[in-house]
């Protein structure tokens, strides 16, 4: 009789996925059950050679539940007269590691009493023994979370698989009843995988350009540059606002937002023009804020690889404002500084006449509409009296 176990999403096969992805979902080995029974323990498609991080965890910093093709096999020689109630605990550890918060105790997990059946020789445990209202379930668990962490970072920064190191698995079946180990020095413990170097294979997702707070002159395109070691998707996303954060801007993929969705196939550097009408889903609109990035595909899998997300804005390519732009960003501070955090938060000059600029001098002074020329006139006096300016900006 077979009986295959999983992990519940609760910690311990949450904590034996990253088993098997650090070398874990492992567990135990020969010892004695009675005088008279031997038990053998095997663990079954343990991986090797390139471990992928995203089989065994996900981009929510948690191990996942759901692993399959890896068993520990008990063999009992021979066979129980009667039910054995047993209790399994099972240590999984790192040392030597690349991902230096994972050379400690990386999960440890111990199962709720279960029998090993009488007349049975062998009992396969899988992740679906530990899923289900008939499953073993778990008592206890712990999971190394910055270890998790660090690994989930680097599975945003684009690494494929669990970083060089030495990562051992022990396992102790006790006797429920006595609370007796009963596979003391087993010969087969613990279980060792070791990973080169060469198994880390880091994926290149680089912006070039538009760069991070780049302000791009409205021309109906936007050229956009990139490195990519592996196939994807380059996308683009209005901001609902100015100030709408990169983050909330680009998490729905199918935003009605999305200026851009565009497959990339070739690998190296690429270059993207994204004209409107043409590529581009919409037209780009001077005084908007955009965020782009690229996400990579993982060959034979849903997970992807999600680059750095930068944000630029399209402004007027109109001389003058692009002159008033230049005057203002140099201008002493405070106009300097002010200005320059407006630009790095998303703010753009409007085009004259759109949105006009008006002059007040002092708190109680009559606002008056001003031109281009004479902001810069303006703003030269200022700078050359240190008069103090208040600015009030509008979308």
């Amino acid at each position: 009789m077979k009986k295959v176990l999983l992990a519940d999403g609760a910690g311990f096969f949450r904590f034996c996925t990253v088993l098997a992805a650090l070398g874990t979902w492992l567990f135990l080995a020969p010892s004695s059950f009675a005088q008279t029974n031997t038990y053998t323990l095997q663990f079954m498609g343990l991986p090797t050679g390139s471990i992928e991080l995203t089989q065994y965890i996900g981009l929510d910093g948690k191990l996942k539940p759901d692993v399959g093709g890896q068993t520990l096999r008990i063999t009992v020689t021979p066979p129980l007269a009667q039910p054995k109630s047993v209790v399994l605990t099972v240590v999984v550890a790192g040392s030597g590691s690349s991902t230096t918060q994972c050379n400690a105790e990386i999960a440890r997990a111990t199962t709720r009493a279960f029998q090993i059946p009488a007349n049975v020789a062998t009992m396969d445990l899988g992740s679906a023994s530990f899923t289900g209202s008939s499953a073993i379930g778990v008592q206890s668990s712990y999971t190394n979370q910055p270890c998790i962490d660090a690994l989930k970072d680097k599975m945003t920064s684009g690494v494929f698989s669990i970083p060089a190191g030495i990562y051992t698995i022990s396992a102790t079946l006790i006797d429920a009843s006595t609370l007796r180990a009963l596979n003391v020095g087993d010969p087969n413990q613990p279980a060792v995988i070791q990973i080169s170097g060469a198994s880390t294979n880091e994926a290149i997702l680089n912006l070039t350009s538009p760069q991070n707070g780049d302000q791009v002159p409205s021309t109906g395109s936007v050229v956009f540059s990139f490195d990519n070691s592996m196939p994807g998707r380059l996308l683009a996303f209005e901001h609902s606002s100015l100030t709408q954060s990169q983050e909330d801007a680009t998490r729905d993929l199918n935003s009605p937002l999305k200026m851009l969705d565009v497959s990339v196939t070739s690998i190296g550097s690429n270059q993207v023009q994204a004209a409107y009408p043409g590529v581009a889903l919409r037209g780009w609109t001077a005084g908007k804020k955009y965020s782009w990035l690229f996400l990579g595909s993982v060959q034979g899998s849903t997970d992807v690889r999600r680059s750095a997300v930068w944000s630029f804005t399209v402004v007027s390519n109109d001389p003058i404002l692009a002159q008033l732009a230049a005057a203002l960003m140099s201008s002493p501070d405070p106009i300097g500084s002010t200005y320059n955090n407006l630009v790095n938060s998303g703010y753009t000059l409007a085009p004259p006449g759109s949105n006009p600029m008006y002059l007040q001098e002092g708190d109680n002074g009559t606002p008056r509409a001003i031109d281009v020329s004479q902001v810069l006139t303006w703003l030269a006096d200022l700078a050359r009296r240190n008069v103090q300016v208040k600015a009030v900006v509008t979308q």
